[in-house]
């Protein structure tokens, strides 16, 4: 893409949601994709209580601030929002402080005093809004996800934060947790799901087993069996073996932290891409393949067609991967696309889809796939 000669190549690369299920089942834990799955946003606008007074909330994708702080792990966040609110007030004490002492300063740097004020307020009153809505996260968090996640996280991966092998007994745990009144039926829900995936379906009398332990309708139960309609195996006949599962890339340090060890496949993908090591047998080309590191030869771009974003034009232009995701994309793929494109220097990642998903979405849309 772009209007000159030797400019970059690019590709499309179209999936289906059925690609990871996983990553769209899983709690993540980072601002956005925590605070969308977890809370009633409506037109990108949190609202909350707060010393019994409604406030509200815009996440502008036009904000510094929240472009940020929004793909952060929320404990990351919340560090990065209060360095910046100690800031601001240190900044503001000390211009206070200017306007007092005025004796013996020029009017230059009075005004200039004076004129800081509002502004450094206004940065005040933004950074101490954001750490109130970090703060319900992290409430939420510690009240309702934080023993779930860690199983989630030991489930997913196959083994717990240290790399051991999980010595508990899975199915137990899992029982605990659906049969806890404190956890909600769409994380029962959700629990049920992950566990189906993650052992590639379970007989019919252990699904039966799980599904009365979380209490859950008729109803429910058949929005857990319409992932058949997905190619997932929700329950098997005990005989049938489990289904390889792809290699994945040890991401996993000192530095990752325990409830958030899971990567979204479609990293993994992304950086193959990147790299030229995309399976052509798991994603056939249409045509030739192409290399999109090497130039195109094309001298037609189409008419009044421009696709570089840039002020200076004779900056090197990156080749372009677009990805398109069919049935949605989750925030925690959006972020990895942001990741990719910023440690390479070489190619961008662009992401879309038909609209964002959350996990209460895809379960809500799942329950309608058996209706006529």
């Amino acid at each position: 893409m772009g209007d000159s000669t030797g400019k970059s190549r690019s590709k499309l690369i179209i999936i289906d949601r059925s690609f990871d299920i996983t990553s769209l089942i899983l709690h993540e834990l980072t601002f956005q994709a925590m605070a969308y799955d977890n809370f009633p946003i409506r037109n990108d606008v949190f609202t909350f209580n707060e010393n019994k007074v409604q406030k509200h909330v815009f996440f502008d994708q036009r904000d510094k601030l929240w472009n940020n702080i929004r793909h952060q792990h929320i404990s990351t966040a919340v560090i990065t929002v209060s360095e910046k609110l100690k800031k601001c007030v240190n900044s503001l004490r000390a211009s206070a402080a200017a306007t007092n002492t005025a004796n013996g300063s020029s009017v230059g740097t009075m005004s200039n005093a004076i004129k800081a004020i509002p502004i450094q307020k206004k940065k005040s009153e933004k950074f101490s809004i954001f750490m109130s809505v970090l703060k319900n996260c992290m409430d939420f968090y510690g009240e309702h996800l934080e023993e779930i996640c860690v199983f989630e996280q030991d489930l997913v991966m196959g083994e717990t934060a240290t790399g051991e092998k999980i010595k508990y007994n899975i199915k137990e745990k899992l029982t605990y947790f659906l049969k806890k009144e404190n956890v909600s039926v769409q994380n029962k829900i959700r629990l049920i799901i992950l566990y189906i995936l993650c052992e590639d379906g379970v007989p019919k009398d252990i699904f039966n087993e799980l599904v009365q332990n979380a209490q859950l309708s008729p109803a429910q139960v058949q929005t857990i069996t319409n992932l058949n309609m997905l190619g997932v195996t929700t329950i098997t006949d005990g005989e049938r073996q489990k289904r390889s599962k792809p290699e994945r890339k040890q991401r996993v340090d000192e530095n990752t932290f325990q409830v958030s060890r899971w990567t979204p496949l479609i990293k993994d993908l992304m950086e193959n891409i990147v790299e030229n090591k995309l399976n052509p047998d798991q994603f056939p080309s249409v045509g030739a393949p192409i290399d999109i590191h090497k130039p195109s030869s094309s001298r037609y771009t189409g008419q009044n067609v421009t696709w570089y974003k840039g002020k200076d034009s004779t900056k090197h232009l990156r080749s372009r991967v677009i990805l398109f995701v069919l049935g949605g994309v989750t925030y925690s793929e959006m972020r990895c696309a942001y990741e990719i494109s910023k440690s390479s220097k070489n190619c961008e990642i662009v992401i879309g889809s038909s609209h964002p998903l959350t996990a209460m979405d895809f379960i809500q849309e799942l329950s309608k796939l058996d209706k006529p």
